[in-house]
Order: C-alpha cells, then sequence, then structure tokens
C-alpha cells in the first residue's frame, strides 16, 4: 500500500511538470507569434546627405504594418508632414509615396524638393502603435564650395628675400579642405622641405627666392562635386645691386 501511494504521487508529480512545460511551449509560441505580426522597420539608410537645390528622398519601409497608420514628422520643428498618402503640411515642396514589395512590406517614401539650408534636421516615420514605433532620419544638406575673392589674394608681388603670403578663402558646407600646388607641378618650398602641396588656407613662403615665383593653384574641396581653384601668381624681383 505505502508502494501504491508513493508511485502514484510520482506520477501526479510528472504529470504536472508535463502540464506546467506545455502551457510554458504554448505560451512562448503565442509570444512568437505577437512579435512575428508585430510592426518592424526594414534596416535602411537613415543619414542623407542632399546638395542644397536637389530632392531628398526619404524611405521607411515598415513589415506587418497592418492596419497600423504610419505617419512623416518634421521632428526639430515639431509638425506632422504625412499621414499615410495624404500630405498634411502646407509645404508644397513635401510629398508622399506608398508602395507594397512582393513580400508584402509597405513602404512610405518622404520627398521633399528643392532642399534648402532650413529643411536640414531630424525626421520620424511613426508607426501608431500603442507604444509608438518611430525610426528617426538625419538629413544633411551640402552645399559644394565657393572660393570667396575677397577673402583670397590677388597675384602677389614681393622682393628677393622678402615673405610672400598667398591667402585663399573659401566657404561651404561641410567647411571646405584648402590645399596649394604649384600649376607646374614643381615642389613648394617651405622651412627646411620641400612637399608637392600645402594645407592651409595661407601659404607662406619665406625669404622668397626667384625660383619660388610663378603660379600656385588653391584648391577648395568638401567631398561635394564640383571642387574649385583659384590661381594666384606669386612675382619675385631681384633685388637691386648697389
Amino acid at each position: 500500500m505505502t508502494w501504491e501511494k508513493s508511485h502514484s504521487g510520482e506520477m501526479e508529480r510528472f504529470e504536472w511538470k508535463m502540464i506546467l512545460l506545455l502551457c510554458a511551449v504554448f505560451l512562448s509560441s503565442l509570444d512568437l507569434c505577437r512579435a512575428a505580426s508585430s510592426p518592424s522597420f526594414a534596416l535602411g539608410e537613415t543619414n542623407v546627405k542632399v546638395p542644397i537645390g536637389r530632392d531628398a528622398i526619404l524611405n521607411c519601409t515598415v513589415h506587418n504594418s497592418g492596419s497600423h497608420k504610419v505617419a512623416w514628422i518634421d521632428s526639430l520643428r515639431g509638425v506632422v508632414l504625412t499621414v499615410e498618402e495624404g500630405v498634411v503640411t502646407g509645404n508644397p515642396r513635401v510629398g508622399i509615396r506608398h508602395t507594397v514589395s512582393p513580400s508584402g512590406a509597405d513602404s512610405w517614401v518622404l520627398s521633399v524638393k528643392s532642399v534648402t539650408m532650413k529643411d536640414a534636421g531630424t525626421y520620424m516615420c511613426q508607426v501608431s502603435t500603442k507604444a509608438g514605433l518611430r525610426l528617426l532620419y538625419n538629413l544633411s544638406v551640402v552645399v559644394p564650395p565657393t572660393i570667396q575673392d575677397a577673402h583670397s589674394s590677388p597675384d602677389v608681388e614681393v622682393k628677393e628675400g622678402e615673405e610672400a603670403r598667398l591667402s585663399c578663402g573659401a566657404t561651404g558646407t561641410p567647411t571646405p579642405t584648402i590645399l596649394w600646388r604649384r600649376e607646374d607641378a614643381r615642389l613648394i618650398r617651405l622651412p627646411g622641405q620641400q612637399e608637392p602641396m600645402w594645407k592651409g588656407s595661407t601659404l607662406v613662403v619665406r625669404h622668397a627666392r626667384k625660383e619660388d615665383a610663378g603660379a600656385y593653384l588653391c584648391i577648395a574641396n568638401n567631398g561635394v562635386p564640383p571642387s574649385v581653384s583659384k590661381r594666384v601668381r606669386l612675382n619675385v624681383r631681384c633685388k637691386a645691386i648697389a
């Protein structure tokens, strides 16, 4: 009798363990189903650089969007731009296009035509879930370099042995890098060395000699085409013989 009760108790404990295990597996499968059917963003480029005056395109692709609505928001200014396929902002340069891929993913493509510097900032693609599913995009507006003649040297003339300073000013976004090189491809004479190029807005030729004379090119580049250049000629006068 004692053995039968002990055996029966072990069976009951085993059955309860199996029931608990099956419940855990069932609940886990429910969680997986919920996760699989919940909206999610597809991986894509969220840092977008656009030259000024061009059109900006921001693509937000959502899996399992279901009945949830998708909106684009200008986060920096707190302005709702689009909801679903409707443009709700008064900005006539803003547009929205909705496409569905063969796999069923929804793409909501925001466009901003002829971007200006004021359009730069953070944009948000938001899905109307309870938690408010969000993906942030950073729009950078870049500007090709321009050389400022008002802040650049005209042709320079010095006496032999004097210091010559060749300056070049340039603007652009991001800030341009300025390189100097000789038009005839000869090396630039610097203190204690000679280099094919010199980096910086001002090229200083100390104790100018006749061989330093010639045309120098100031080249401004910031990665936004086209790069630009300015030609500055250095003239070195010979010393008068007493």
